[in-house]
């Protein structure tokens, strides 16, 4: 069971991202696991993705239609399945 944090999910899914390519490649090596989603990640992501239309510099800076691609992606992988609703189990909140 995997609980990844915001950060990851941002690189795994924004290109402009500095570690986009091993957000990528830990997902595809992963990817049998369950990754769980939580509401909090959706508020916490799509924020952050949001943000990104308003970056100080311009090469991560995100146009608001790339905003809306990369939320419906997750939104997507979310609903098929490739993240599955839940919260984190006690013990990942101790550490």
């Amino acid at each position: 069971m995997i609980y990844a944090d915001t950060t990851f999910l941002v690189a795994y899914r924004v290109p402009l991202e500095r570690f986009y390519r091993a957000a990528q490649d830990f997902y595809e090596s992963h990817q049998d696991e369950v990754w769980l989603w939580s509401p909090w990640h959706r508020v916490e992501v799509f924020n952050t993705i949001r943000q990104l239309t308003r970056h100080p510099g311009a090469t991560r800076r995100l146009l608001p239609a790339e905003t809306k691609a990369i939320i419906h992606y997750l939104e997507n992988d979310a609903r098929v399945g490739g993240l599955v609703g839940g919260s984190p189990p006690p013990t990942c909140l101790a550490r």
